[in-house]
């Protein structure tokens, strides 16, 4: 690249040359040094090559003793195209300020890509780089990216690493943000895993806490998955931190009405066309009728930076055709309404399953609803539905065992938690020792006889016709000090 740059500099000549001995030439050339390149065989006598103009006009001299012939194809260079305009003073000192200042202006920033950022905007970024002194205009040689990077990232929290590279008048900006840590979690403190929706229980992974469904099960949203409190025979009750993974078959049911008549764009066959040029931050416009005037139309544009001798210089051709239109009344078809609803209610679904899972199966369907079409779409998904609740989020406990529930009051007191005041715990099943308890335990009291039978019953009723039988007891709530209700209510 820098060869060819020096040679266009000093100027260079591509000749033939016909001589019945060729090799004479080419030994000529190396015994002199002379350097040629390109070099293309026309025949057994003749080639082409390309010369420097110094070794041009030696090899010119020292072929005047063979029988040999050169002939100047094409010459090449600013020494050649300067020596067109000799007797042109004004425009050969105007055309080579020009050169001059389009050459060192190529060493300036003129434009910016950023890349790398998702959440932190472009116009952010540049503007912190803007108070750093690197900007449109900006010496790009003399830059301290380090002392750039360190600034932008203190000013920046949201940014892990920038950097900026030059590439003749454009600076290329890379960033990597910051991944937001996860909320760590606290083991001191008790936790359940509930549901996040409804699902059909796959798989079910308790990591910590007590597993409360098996695979197969049916859930509802809220519904408790891992408990994070253990009833063991040593110890009694434990607070566990309840974590683990439930994988589940889940659906989706989501409608939106489609019209059937719709604006559509019709294009007039009108076109107007403009031309500039941008020098920087600079705008010059060549357009021969610069009022667009008034209707709709898309605007196309087209950009060309301009280069010499392959470096990128600070002047873009701007190209921009207008293209206008009219809308008018379009009928839409039915399975055109369907199919465009499906698209929408299909990118909706994503956004709502890919961050827990995939989406196994879809079904669309649709039907007439006024002056519109009420598209449909069911799906069928796989997820993680697991939603970790603490014991900051959780307002009381219902514990199935009035013993168990008084070993974990005990257990919590041993936290720092205090019932009723921090947390409200409810056992299932009264005792006459429960109202001796500090605090005394409010419970769920149902007919122990009542229950026995009901049992009986149902186990019956499986032998003759099979399971799904359901069978209600009746309860009621005697509310003691482990509660702040003090209100008697059946259940």
């Amino acid at each position: 690249m820098l060869n060819q740059i020096v040679n266009r500099l000093q100027g260079q000549v591509r000749i033939r040359v016909e001589t019945p001995f060729p090799e004479r030439v080419l030994n000529l050339c190396g015994a002199r040094n002379l350097a040629f390149w390109d070099m293309e065989w026309e025949s057994e006598t003749a080639f082409t090559c390309r010369l420097n103009r110094r070794d041009y006009y030696a090899l010119r001299r020292a072929v005047k003793q063979l029988d040999c012939r050169l002939t100047v194809v094409r010459k090449e260079g600013v020494p050649f195209f300067l020596g067109r305009f000799r007797r042109r003073h004004a425009l050969l000192a105007g055309l080579t300020l020009c050169s001059a200042l389009l050459f060192f202006g190529s060493f300036f920033i003129w434009d910016f890509t950023v890349e790398g950022n998702q959440r932190v905007t472009d116009e952010e970024i540049l503007r912190a780089l803007q108070r750093q002194g690197v900007g449109i205009g900006t010496f790009g040689i003399s830059l301290d990216t380090e002392d750039i990077r360190n600034h932008v990232l203190l000013e920046i929290p949201e940014l892990l690493w920038i950097t900026v590279n030059v590439s003749g008048c454009r600076a290329y900006v890379e960033v990597r943000e910051r991944v937001e840590a996860p909320e760590p979690v606290d083991e001191r403190e008790p936790t359940n895993v509930v549901a996040r929706r409804d699902g059909l229980i796959l798989d079910i992974q308790a990591m910590d806490g007590v597993r409360c469904v098996l695979p197969g099960t049916s859930v509802e949203a809220g519904e408790l998955l891992i408990s994070g409190v253990e009833d063991t025979e040593t110890v009694g009750a434990r607070v566990l931190t309840g974590m683990g993974k439930v994988e589940a078959r889940t659906w989706y049911t989501l409608s939106t009405v489609m019209p059937l008549t719709v604006a559509e764009k019709q294009y007039t066959g009108e076109e107007k066309q403009g031309y500039s040029l941008v020098f920087g931050t600079n705008r010059v416009k060549f357009f021969l009728n610069s009022s667009i005037g008034t209707g709709n139309y898309d605007k196309i544009t087209e950009r060309t930076q301009w280069s010499l001798f392959g470096l990128p210089l600070p002047v873009t051709f701007v190209k921009e055709t207008f293209r206008f239109y009219e809308t008018v009344p379009a009928e839409v078809s039915a399975a055109q309404a369907e199919s465009r609803g499906e698209a929408i209610l299909t990118d909706y679904l994503h956004t709502l399953v890919d961050p827990y899972g995939t989406v196994s199966s879809t079904l669309c369907t649709s039907r007439r609803e006024g002056d519109g079409l009420l598209v449909t779409l069911t799906a069928e998904c796989v997820e993680e539905i697991a939603d970790y609740v603490r014991a900051s989020d959780i307002s009381a406990f219902i514990v199935n065992g009035s013993v168990t529930a008084v070993r974990l009051i005990n257990r919590l007191e041993q936290f720092g938690l205090r019932v009723p005041r921090d947390l409200e715990i409810v056992g299932v099943g009264d005792l006459e020792v429960l109202s001796l308890c500090r605090p005394a335990l409010s419970c769920i009291n149902y007919d122990t006889a009542a229950l026995m039978e009901q049992a009986v019953e149902l186990l019956i009723r499986y032998r003759e016709s099979g399971p799904g039988q359901v069978a209600l007891v009746p309860s009621g709530y005697i509310a003691r000090n482990s509660t702040r209700s003090t209100l008697e209510k059946p259940i």
